[in-house]
C-alpha cells in the first residue's frame, strides 16, 4: 500500500511541474554569450507588434541552416506568440510555392517570407548561409528577420548605400574582413539599417529612390 501511495504522489508531482511549466513557460539561455538569445532591441520591437504574423519557411534547405532557422524562429515565437509557421518545399510543395510565387513573388532564393494580411518581406538566403559550414550566422539572421518584420509591419528601415567603382572599400563578407570596418557594419545592423554596395557608373538613372544615406569611403582612384 505504501508503494502504491508513493507512485501516486509521484506521478501527481510530475503531472504538477508539467502543468505549472506550461502554464509559465521559461527558457533558458547557458551559453557564455548568450548565443541563443534575441537582443533586447529585437524583443522590445516584438513588444510592440499587435497583429498576427506568418513565417513562411523553405524547407528545402541544408540540414545545419534549416536546424539554426527553426531555433531562431522558435525564440521569436516565444516572444511573441502571435507569429505562425507555415513551410514549403519547392520540390514536394509545388501547389503551395506556386501561391506563393504568386502571392509573394517567390524565387528559389528566399530562405524565409514574413508577412501580414496585407504584405510579406522575402528574405534572401545567399547572405545568410554560409558556404562552408552550411549554417546560419544568429547575429546575421535575427538582424535579417527583424528588418524583414520592420519592412512588412510599414516601420522605418534606413537603407545605406556605398558607392563602388573607384576602388572605394566593400562591406561585402570577403573585404570587410581585410578592414577595422566589422564592427560599424554590425553596429549599423543593429540599428536596423540595411547596407547594400551600388556602382553609380552602372546604375540606370538617379540614386535610388529608397536610399537614406550615400556613403562613399576611401576612393582609391578619380
Amino acid at each position: 500500500i505504501t508503494s502504491f501511495i508513493l507512485l501516486l504522489l509521484s506521478v501527481y508531482i510530475v503531472i504538477c511541474v508539467n502543468f505549472i511549466s506550461f502554464k509559465n513557460r521559461v527558457r533558458y539561455d547557458f551559453t557564455r554569450t548568450n548565443k541563443y538569445t534575441l537582443s533586447d532591441k529585437t524583443i522590445k520591437f516584438l513588444h510592440t507588434l499587435n497583429e498576427p504574423i506568418h513565417f513562411i519557411v523553405n524547407e528545402n534547405i541544408p540540414e545545419n541552416s534549416l536546424r539554426d532557422l527553426n531555433e531562431l524562429i522558435n525564440q521569436y515565437q516565444y516572444h511573441y506568440p502571435k507569429i505562425n509557421v507555415r513551410r514549403y518545399n519547392q520540390l514536394k510543395t509545388p501547389h503551395l510555392s506556386s501561391n506563393l510565387e504568386r502571392d509573394f513573388s517567390l524565387k528559389p532564393n528566399h530562405l524565409l517570407i514574413v508577412a501580414n494580411e496585407t504584405k510579406g518581406t522575402n528574405i534572401d538566403k545567399g547572405p545568410l548561409i554560409d558556404s562552408e559550414t552550411e549554417k546560419i550566422s544568429w547575429f546575421k539572421g535575427e538582424q535579417a528577420i527583424l528588418n524583414a518584420l520592420l519592412s512588412t509591419t510599414s516601420r522605418k528601415v534606413n537603407k545605406l548605400y556605398f558607392v563602388q567603382g573607384h576602388g572605394e572599400t566593400s562591406f561585402n563578407e570577403t573585404d570587410i574582413q581585410k578592414t577595422n570596418l566589422l564592427q560599424l557594419k554590425n553596429w549599423l545592423m543593429t540599428e536596423n539599417f540595411v547596407l547594400q554596395d551600388i556602382n553609380l557608373s552602372s546604375q540606370e538613372g538617379d540614386i535610388p529612390q529608397d536610399c537614406d544615406v550615400l556613403v562613399i569611403i576611401n576612393p582609391q582612384s578619380p
